[in-house]
């Protein structure tokens, strides 16, 4: 991203950060930020981003592989990357067939999380009458959306936020460090 951000703007790579920051701060996402102040169509950005060797980060994990096959409640990915990079993660690690549907940015109008939007998008797509939404982040302003919208939200991270930090909100650690 880093590279893509100094190469395009004409920026030095130790100010991308800030600018990266910035972005994230202003408008929920890079991505948002690069389309709106720069006018750089997402998907230029977004397939930059997105094409990495996922071997390198991730293996396929029987025991998550097991524990999603266990729960019998549709599951939803919904997440401020393209569609073809969700899909490429999910048949890597040998999951895909686990989920009843991808919200992907571009069905978000590439507005992602948190802003509002991006869960009425995703809201469009569940059934009708949802009661009980199980909501995991690892973005605590994502989770606090999410909250809004009346999502039962758990906090997915490993960046030493204590729970003292967001009343309310469920922390767990990553799933990675669980099935470990």
């Amino acid at each position: 991203m880093n590279r893509f951000i100094a190469d395009r703007l004409h920026e030095s790579l130790s100010s991308v950060d800030q600018i990266r920051t910035d972005y994230i701060q202003k408008y929920g996402t890079t991505q948002e930020g690069l389309s709106r102040e720069h006018g750089i169509p997402p998907m230029e950005f977004l397939s930059y981003a997105h094409d990495i060797s996922i071997g390198k980060f991730l293996r396929p994990n029987r025991a998550f592989q097991d524990y999603l096959r266990e729960v019998n409640d549709p599951k939803y990915i919904f997440s401020n990357s393209p569609a073809f990079a969700i899909q490429r993660i999910l048949a890597h690690l040998q999951i895909e067939t686990l989920f009843h549907e991808i919200i992907s940015i571009e069905m978000m109008g590439y507005v992602g999380k948190p802003n509002p939007s991006a869960f009425e998008a995703l809201i469009q797509h569940l059934p009708i009458g949802y009661e009980r939404i199980l909501f995991f982040d690892d973005e605590p302003k994502n989770i606090e959306m999410g909250r809004k919208f009346g999502f039962i939200s758990f906090l997915v991270n490993n960046k030493g936020f204590s729970p003292e930090d967001y009343y309310g909100l469920y922390l767990i650690p990553l799933i990675k460090e669980s099935l470990s």
